[in-house]
């Protein structure tokens, strides 16, 4: 979450550059070409975080200001690092913000030029033999880097603020949490500005078990009519098998989808070295174990060509171990309010596991969970270094020295 303030009033960015609404779009309309502009509240040192207000048409939205990209915190949906920022980026970066439109770049390949299948229909298996493409001159301006399916996941779950919690909230439904994904990703575009709402396929609850199956799968096998196009399918795994036919194949049970994803051996080995953990924690009551994948038809079964998995505890927050999900548990049954802040690309050493918005001043809260690891403690010194220089509040709990968590700030 990133707020800004302006002619004394503090705004949430993401609400303040929603061009749907009328309200947020009367303010900057308000402030255009006014000398009072908006300024990032992410951090407190003397660095320029002001944002310009423009207009396009009938539309404002906000800007940064030339080389202040990296002035922000890494947690702040304004920051990007120096290497992608400003007029002397080497790359610029996946994820590009205009608006309240998301551009992306992605590594996943979603169109495939060759594509082969063994095995029989209901376990198959893919080859993909692209034709290599034909060798470029090095270009002298800088690229663009890309994100993987998580990174893309992350700014999915972002824009739809599910990695916001309000303290008056007390549950936060399936049905409800998937439809905000579905929304989010109305202003979510691909590379060549592809809406990906015309890939996505989010298994939603729409009346009843069978009815929400049907048009699930309705919506897989359109997003897949042409078998050289894959649907991006995101989903909530509920078992994963082995297949009976094909050693090493694996096939995925996602929520409310009743027909499987198959991952060929290659990838199916690629996925639990990468995700292993979380392979093992599926089914566990106090969290889901979500799937983002690219998916391939193949006459009547679906083949998985790549995947990402992440984990949330029941509320959908995003949690990066269990000891961050006991966090946000106690977090959410005290009625705070707080944001887990996602990374979408590149390094970033100082992203904190949670930061609490409702205390006199925003703290960053950690959970400092490995021991034993010479280079996680050094990391965990140069945060807590970085958080002292920059005058920010940390709340810290290391549970192998503290087996109950600490009390939290005290909430105004």
């Amino acid at each position: 979450m990133s707020e800004l303030l302006l002619d004394g009033e503090t705004y949430d960015y993401l609400w303040l550059t929603d061009r749907s609404h009328a309200k947020a779009q009367q303010i900057l309309r308000r402030y255009h070409g006014c000398t009072e502009r908006p300024c990032c509240q992410c951090l407190r040192d003397t660095r320029n975080r002001q944002l310009v207000i423009k207009a396009r048409g009938q539309r404002y939205y906000l800007a940064r200001k030339a080389d202040t990209s990296h002035h922000h915190a890494e947690w702040c949906l304004l920051y990007e690092p120096p290497e992608t920022a400003g007029p002397s980026a080497k790359q610029k970066p996946a994820i590009q913000y205009e608006g309240d439109i998301v551009n992306v770049k992605l590594q996943t390949r979603l169109m495939r030029t060759s594509f082969a299948t063994m095995q029989t229909d209901d376990k198959p298996v893919a080859e993909d033999n692209p034709n290599l493409p034909r060798s470029k001159a090095p270009s002298l301006k800088p690229g663009r880097a890309s994100t993987g399916l998580v990174g893309f996941f992350h700014a999915l779950i972002q824009k739809a603020q599910l990695n916001d919690w309000q303290s008056q909230q007390t549950e936060r439904p399936f049905a409800a949490s998937t439809r905000a994904l579905e929304k989010a990703a109305q202003t979510v575009t691909l590379e060549k500005q592809q809406p990906v709402a015309e890939r996505l396929v989010i298994t939603l609850w729409e009346q009843n078990l069978e009815h929400s199956q049907a048009i699930n799968l309705a919506a897989l096998q359109t997003r897949t009519a042409n078998p050289q196009q894959a649907a991006i399918v995101v989903g909530e795994i509920m078992a994963c098998r082995n297949s009976t036919k094909v050693e090493g194949s694996l096939g995925l049970k996602l929520k409310l989808l009743n027909v499987p994803l198959w991952l060929p051996p290659p990838l199916a080995k690629k996925a639990t070295n990468s995700f292993g953990q979380l392979f093992d924690e599926i089914g566990k009551p106090d969290r889901r174990i979500l799937a983002i994948a690219a998916v391939f038809r193949s006459k009547t079964s679906f083949v998985v060509s790549d995947i990402g998995l992440i984990r949330t505890n029941r509320q959908f927050i995003p949690v990066d171990s269990s000891y961050e999900l006991q966090v946000a548990d106690k977090l959410i049954a005290e009625q705070r309010r707080f944001s887990k802040p996602l990374k979408l690309e590149g390094e970033l050493r100082y992203l904190p596991d949670y930061l609490l918005h409702d205390c006199q001043v925003p703290w960053v809260m950690e959970v400092f969970g490995i021991t034993n690891d010479d280079q996680y403690q050094a990391h965990k010194l140069e945060k807590l270094q970085y958080y002292r220089d920059h005058g920010i509040q940390c709340w810290q709990w290391e549970p192998a020295v503290d087996k109950v968590i600490p009390a939290f700030p005290v909430k105004t």
